[in-house]
């Protein structure tokens, strides 16, 4: 729950900072992508982890 308050947040603040929509969404994505593919990687890791230990 607290992530999804804190990308409000953000959004919130970047979209009054930034006043182009088209800027504020390059910046959301320049920050988000990354850190979504970085979860990815880490819980496939950690589940591929968990399947092998049930074997």
């Amino acid at each position: 729950m607290m992530p999804i308050a804190i990308g409000i947040l953000v959004g919130a603040v970047l979209r009054s900072v930034v006043k182009s929509d088209a800027l504020c969404f390059a910046l959301i994505a320049i920050v988000s992508v990354p850190y979504g593919l970085l979860t990815h990687n880490l819980l496939t890791r950690y589940w591929r982890k968990q399947d092998g230990e049930k074997r």
